[in-house]
């Protein structure tokens, strides 16, 4: 409410002086009025206190709902259980990172790869490795392994990352994570 006087009257003092009338003076607080408005309703929704924990919760909530998908159908669908372990291995680092990426580094490159995690990487990972016949699927375990043994080593780098808490490093780390792992899509 403060910021429509306060443009009102600068603005109507502002075109008194320039214009020398009252006409001038009422066009100026007529303006000054509307840009308050439009300045106070141009804030966005993320500028209101509680809307970055609630994103944080939001994300953080999908996350872990899509990664318990991903575990389910990694376990109905895969037979290999070195496959399953090495795959949940994955999940809990995601499901460890996620909170405190999005809390901590909730606009950061970073925290955009490990939002990505359980709807793209992920899922382009296991997708085609179980719709595999079973006899094609034992030729490609060692590849499927690989894969998430490189992901996992990645996802590990970041945990130390926010244990030493450096940030520096963040955003060379999400750059090398989206190009390595790419070639997934």
């Amino acid at each position: 409410m403060g910021i429509y006087f306060l443009s009102a009257i600068a603005l109507g003092v502002l075109f008194y002086l320039v214009m020398s009338t009252v006409l001038g003076a009422f066009i100026g607080i007529l303006f000054g009025l509307i840009l308050g408005y439009a300045y106070q309703h141009k804030k966005s929704p993320s500028d209101t206190p509680g809307t970055h924990e609630k994103r944080h919760e939001s994300i953080v909530e999908r996350t872990f709902a899509n990664l318990l998908k991903l575990n389910i159908k990694a376990r109905t669908k895969l037979t290999e259980t070195v496959c399953i372990e090495k795959f949940e291995e994955v999940i809990d680092l995601i499901r460890f990172l996620s909170p405190q990426i999005n809390s901590r580094l909730a606009n950061s490159q970073i925290a955009w790869v490990i939002n990505r995690m359980d709807t793209e990487y992920l899922p382009k990972l296991l997708d085609p490795f179980i719709k595999l016949p079973p006899e094609s699927r034992a030729n490609q375990q060692e590849a499927f392994l690989a894969a998430l043994s490189s992901l996992r080593k990645e996802l590990e780098e970041v945990r130390e990352m926010l244990r030493s808490s450096d940030e520096d490093q963040f955003n060379s780390k999400a750059v090398f994570i989206q190009q390595r792992f790419s070639d997934l899509y």
